[in-house]
């Protein structure tokens, strides 16, 4: 198109002959005015790319930000609606800012005792392990699902927005929650069929109940 304004005497009316020759692309003089200008300026007709996201004003930022501090867990989804400004504006904000979504950490909950106590299971394992070589070939490990009564965090939903990363942490876990187990499966080799199942739940299992039992009154001593 430039090419044609230049060949067709720089007429802008003898230009828009262009939509003659392609029909499916029709174009005013306005257009080829801004694009004659624009090839002028740059020596192109791309559209110039921006240097960085726009930013907001100072009071939009003021007020973006203290929303922010104020409730840091806040997605900010719901710092745009609060504030009336689009998310994009926000997110962008936030980036220039050095904010970062920080990731919660779930710890488990401690008694005040439960250090010493892990300690000394660890001691009383190595001794016992150092006396009796295959002891861990002989301990049964169980797989079982727990299904909690009083909900759990679930960390993909929780950020906290900071310039900084303030190592927050969520008790997650107590020794006393209000769950159910479940044996959600049996692992056994061979594979599993009718009789070997049958023999699995008349004999084999109690022999491990009984290696339960015995575990629970060495853990109660």
């Amino acid at each position: 198109m430039i090419s044609i304004y230049g060949a067709e005497n720089r007429c802008f009316a003898r230009t828009a002959r262009f939509n003659e020759t392609h029909p499916g692309k029709n174009v005013g003089h306005k257009y080829i005015r801004e694009l004659v200008g624009k090839f002028g300026e740059t020596g192109s007709v791309c559209y110039k790319k921006r240097d960085g996201p726009r930013l907001l004003n100072e009071a939009a930022q003021i007020e973006v930000l203290s929303q922010v501090a104020m409730a840091p867990t806040t997605s900010l989804r719901e710092v745009a609606q609060q504030t009336g400004l689009s998310h994009g504006s926000v997110r962008n904000l936030s980036k220039h800012h050095k904010f970062h979504p920080y990731k919660l950490q779930i710890i488990q909950e401690l008694g005040d005792d439960d250090p010493d106590r892990r300690i000394q299971f660890c001691e009383i394992m190595t001794h016992r392990i150092f006396a009796q070589p295959l002891l861990i070939k002989n301990i049964c490990f169980s797989d079982e699902c727990t299904f909690y009564l009083n909900g759990k965090v679930n960390k993909q939903n929780c950020r906290y927005w900071s310039d900084f990363n303030p190592r927050i942490i969520r008790e997650g876990h107590t020794q006393y929650p209000k769950k159910i187990n479940a044996w959600a499966e049996i692992k056994y080799v061979p594979h599993i069929h009718d009789v070997n199942y049958l023999n699995f739940g008349r004999k084999e299992i109690w022999d491990l109940s009984k290696i339960v039992q015995e575990t629970k009154k060495w853990q109660e001593k």
